[in-house]
């Protein structure tokens, strides 16, 4: 878990002798929708690069199918803190690419780029399409003559993860999303922002790759948590401190075990969901879990749920 500092709020659960909540803002794992099975020099990278129709189309398409590519090998290294260069990135022309359909594919094609690559783990990135352009008047507290504009993107692009030694698709996503640029108008909507698009798209396509990598390992997410504290209880309010100003989770852990021993079903169960806290900040939701069920039992609280709901997510 990443060192996080802290936005901290306080709001009175009960009253202003009894306990109440303190927020922080942290940094989170949140799951992949694939995890890949990465491994240094296993993996490469193909984008599908077309060849026909219009001539300048198509090197237009390969070269942001080519940036894609790109920053999909770097975020894989990067979130995995690997070398530059670890994950390999090709293009094939599209009148050579089999596709995935089992009664087209040819698997012996896959093994002949798994022995070229080196890598038995394939993705390919292709069918990249930005769609026809929208303008939205964007009006701004600019002083002047000038108003903003959103410049709405529409764009579709498909990306499938191959395993080679399994002659196997293990993943697949077709992407569809937007992309909003914004940009100065003098209040002519019906402005052409063709040149200003076009300038954009390189950089628009290492950020569609960028997104499309985060799908394929855990990602850091910004998060606000919350501990419950007792400020007029000594260890646990010093327990409060460790937890948010230092990021002291065992030791602040090690401090709240005793109150869970209390004859007070609530102050018990208060205790447990801080531990449980710091146990998913700490890297161990099994352990989190044991602790929210030893909380259920003494007392259940909504906030109790919420975080159950959240661990068992992971």
């Amino acid at each position: 878990m990443k060192k996080c500092f802290l936005s901290i709020g306080f709001i009175v659960l009960l009253c202003a002798c009894g306990p109440q909540a303190k927020f922080l803002d942290v940094e989170a794992l949140s799951k992949a929708e694939y995890e890949l099975e990465f491994v240094s020099g296993n993996t490469s990278i193909f984008f599908i690069a077309p060849n026909s129709g219009d001539s300048l189309s198509n090197v237009m398409d390969s070269l942001y199918l080519s940036k894609v590519a790109v920053a999909v090998a770097e975020k894989l290294e990067k979130d995995r803190e690997e070398q530059d260069k670890a994950i390999n990135v090709y293009s094939i022309p599209e009148d050579e690419f089999y596709g995935f359909d089992t009664h087209l594919a040819d698997n012996n094609y896959f093994d002949d780029l798994m022995l070229k690559s080196g890598s038995e783990v394939e993705i390919f990135i292709r069918d990249l399409a930005f769609d026809n352009y929208t303008v939205q008047e964007a009006y701004n507290d600019y002083s002047g003559e000038y108003n903003s504009v959103n410049i709405v993107i529409p764009y579709v692009i498909k990306l499938d993860v191959y395993d080679a030694m399994k002659d196997s698709l293990s993943f697949s996503k077709t992407e569809n999303d937007t992309i909003y640029l914004q940009a100065l108008s003098t209040g002519n909507v019906k402005k052409n922002y063709d040149a200003a698009v076009l300038r954009e798209l390189a950089g628009i396509s290492q950020r569609i790759g960028e997104k499309l990598a985060s799908y394929l390992s855990m990602q850091w997410k910004s998060q606000t948590i919350m501990l419950i504290d007792y400020d007029y209880l000594g260890n646990w309010r010093n327990a409060c401190s460790m937890a948010i100003d230092e990021f002291k989770w065992d030791e602040a852990i090690k401090l709240w075990m005793p109150y869970t021993q209390t004859n007070n079903p609530r102050r018990a169960s208060y205790a447990a969901f801080n531990i449980a806290v710091g146990c998913q900040m700490s890297g161990h939701p099994d352990l989190a879990l044991k602790w929210i069920q030893f909380a259920e039992k003494q007392y259940n609280f909504r906030e109790l749920q919420v975080l159950k709901s959240e661990i068992t997510k992971l």
